[in-house]
């Protein structure tokens, strides 16, 4: 889909540039037309961030015990405490697990966005021996199984390991319980792939300073030759450029710039993206917001899609357009998706009351009567997290927290968390 409108908008344009040149040239007017650039490329300032280590951190840690669940995310506290355990963990006796693990009565899982190489492993989890060999994981587990008396850690990927650890079950158990009594999360599917809040949380609301990068330094850092890009008004919001080959988007109304080249060249999709590729272009493509880490993408079977999310305070800042979106052949980038607006300083604003799971619920079916909440369960998805709002002068933006409802891909309606206002999609709040 995205390579015919690539391959339509570039004839389109090749034709409008072709009259374009020749009126110019029977009018000898070089310097008088604004369809071709000609100017020499504005150069992007290049940065260092981010690295592989920042984007492939946990994108959250579930607890459980006691038949009790509660999720850590980024730049949380719960969170940086238990990323630091993990990498002071000493592990002995690694062997390959066959099968399911045992049922855990208390367990805590880091999860990851994508399956990491066990180098890239030993970044959270440095005891991770040699031995294993090259795996690809995307869960470490540490749970007392159901009568045991040690904790294990268990490697979860293509193959699973397992090891013993030096840490006392007695601890272990004591404290994980108190991070699920203290702040309880409930499974919204049967999966349990997507958690909501099971009792009203206390949450900080931000005021956040936002800016915007020079938009014509960031285009040209997409083309090898910028000096000669044509541009293009596709809509009332949205501008193109092209050098005939290459096409970037510029959506003025969500704030985004969306990257195609439809050149891949003859390459298999890789088992596992190339991260170091991926990352390597972030860098040379204005660099990512701080606290933005890799999750898993929408479709499980897409192997070569990769998203990368902002976390504050330890919830993800909500929205299509917040997301950075990659798909890749091999080490070829087939198209990008960025949001425009970077994120600055921050400042508590105010503490509020969300919405737990049954408010959710009540709501949701008070909307949709004829469904049972299982119907609801098993046919939307409900995320929480942050809203942001921009103001009119696009240097200050609120944080506000909101529960997105998804039917698929699409977002259906918007769910004030606090005052439990429903809107349709993010757009309208």
């Amino acid at each position: 889909m995205v390579k015919e409108r690539v391959k339509s908008v570039v004839l389109a344009v090749l034709v409008v540039i072709s009259v374009g040149l020749s009126f110019v040239l029977w009018r000898g007017d070089w310097q008088g037309t604004s369809t071709v650039s000609l100017n020499e490329g504005v150069k992007l300032n290049p940065v260092k961030s981010p690295r592989v280590k920042d984007v492939t951190a946990p994108y959250r840690i579930a607890f459980t015990a006691a038949g009790q669940n509660s999720l850590g995310m980024p730049d949380s506290t719960v969170y940086t405490d238990w990323l630091r355990r993990l990498g002071q963990l000493i592990v002995s006796d690694w062997r390959a697990a066959s099968g399911a693990s045992n049922p855990a009565s208390v367990s805590v899982a880091y999860e990851f966005g994508a399956l990491l190489s066990t180098s890239d492993l030993r970044t959270w989890l440095p005891s991770l021996l040699g031995n294993i060999g090259d795996e690809r994981i995307d869960r470490i587990v540490l749970y007392v199984g159901k009568g045991a008396d040690e904790v294990t850690v268990r490697c979860e990927g293509a193959r699973s390991f397992e090891a013993s650890t030096n840490l006392s079950a007695a601890s272990f158990t004591h404290d994980v319980t108190e991070v699920v009594q203290k702040s309880p999360w409930q499974p919204w599917d049967a999966v349990g792939e997507v958690y909501v809040p099971n009792a009203p949380l206390s949450v900080p609301t931000f005021r956040v300073a936002v800016s915007m990068p020079s938009t014509l330094p960031l285009v040209h850092s997409f083309f090898v030759n910028p000096t000669a890009l044509t541009k293009a008004q596709e809509n009332l919001s949205t501008t193109l450029w092209t050098d005939g080959s290459r096409v970037v988007w510029w959506d003025a109304e969500n704030q985004t710039l969306t990257f195609a080249d439809p050149n891949v060249v003859n390459t298999v999709p890789a088992q596992a993206p190339d991260l170091s590729s991926a990352v390597e272009f972030l860098r040379n493509h204005g660099g990512i917001r701080p606290t933005t880490v890799l999750t898993p993408e929408d479709s499980p079977a897409a192997v070569s899609t990769l998203e990368f999310r902002t976390y504050v305070n330890g919830l993800p800042i909500l929205g299509d357009n917040q997301v950075y979106s990659m798909q890749l052949m091999g080490t070829h980038v087939e198209q990008f998706q960025r949001p425009l607006y970077g994120l600055g300083q921050r400042t508590m604003e105010s503490t509020v009351r969300v919405m737990d799971y049954k408010s959710v619920l009540r709501t949701l079916e008070s909307r949709y009567p004829k469904d049972s909440d299982g119907v609801l369960r098993r046919t939307l998805t409900v995320e929480f997290g942050y809203a942001l709002r921009v103001n009119a002068d696009a240097e200050v933006a609120q944080l506000w927290p909101v529960y997105t409802i998804r039917q698929g891909s699409a977002v259906v309606a918007t769910i004030d968390a606090v005052s439990g206002r429903v809107s349709k999609g993010m757009s309208d709040e």
